[in-house]
């Protein structure tokens, strides 16, 4: 799927996703700095912050510092 035509949101869904397969964990740590993540998905600092509340909004994942939890 060619992810530069996501949204944001679902960019990052797709990200966490990946990771989440790779590590075969549901809890894992973010392999990267959240501005170094804005950046590979093509998206300001500021945008992936209000993706990552609105994500956890809508309880699709739970954010504790760099610690991203499935849900």
């Amino acid at each position: 799927m060619r992810r530069d035509l996501l949204d944001a949101k679902d960019r990052l869904m797709a990200y966490l996703r990946d990771v989440a397969v790779e590590s075969g964990q549901v809890v894992f740590e973010l392999p990267l700095k959240k501005k170094e993540l804005a950046n590979i998905l093509g998206i300001t600092p500021e945008t992936l912050s209000r993706q990552f509340k609105q994500l956890a909004m809508e309880g699709k994942i739970i954010v504790n510092n760099r610690q991203i939890t499935m849900c």
